[in-house]
């Protein structure tokens, strides 16, 4: 292969997963609304669990689409794909957190987590999972994080980061499966 046809190659991927990742970020970006919204509704907050699993599932198949139209890739080749996916995937649901908390949330957010802190079962959980660290400060370092919209994006940002890292391996297989278009 040529370096100009691995250049265009490299290219090809990059736009087809800016693309994926699009589509992917929307579905990712709902999921977030609905479970923010699903707090107080138990079939939100399910719809969002949904709308996560079915977000791994467009990136996988997404994979196996191109897998399918380009030849076989390997699975290096199907991880750094879902990985890029996930970024542009990312960048998109950042956008949609930050306007979420600056301008949607009005604090509904913070109002749901001092009422998980106010339970007894709760604040021994944490308790329990912390050690001998001072609660409160905890608490209150969390909220105070949560309450500005920035920080609460970064925060979030990094949380998708970890997850996207944990399904790229999932993303993958789901992508080299399934059968090459035969060659006539």
């Amino acid at each position: 292969m040529s370096e100009k046809d691995t250049t265009n190659s490299s290219r090809d991927i990059r736009q087809f997963c800016m693309e994926r990742g699009t589509i992917v970020g929307i579905i990712t970006s709902a999921s977030f609304l609905c479970s923010m919204y699903g707090l107080s509704n138990f079939l939100l907050g399910q719809v969002s669990n949904l709308l996560g699993l079915l977000a791994i599932a467009m990136a996988g198949t997404g994979i196996r689409n191109y897998r399918r139209e380009k030849g076989n890739i390997t699975f290096g080749r199907a991880c750094w794909m879902a990985m890029l996916t996930y970024f542009y995937a990312i960048l998109l649901t950042a956008l949609t957190q930050y306007i979420y908390f600056a301008f949607l949330d009005h604090g509904m957010l913070l109002g749901q987590l001092q009422k998980f802190v106010e339970m007894p079962e709760y604040r021994q959980l944490l308790q329990h999972m912390a050690g001998e660290e001072d609660i409160d400060t905890m608490i209150q370092t969390t909220l105070g994080v949560l309450g500005k919209p920035a920080q609460a994006t970064m925060q979030f940002m990094w949380v998708n980061c970890f997850a996207s890292l944990l399904f790229t391996i999932p993303t993958a297989l789901i992508g080299i499966t399934g059968k090459l278009k035969k060659e006539d």
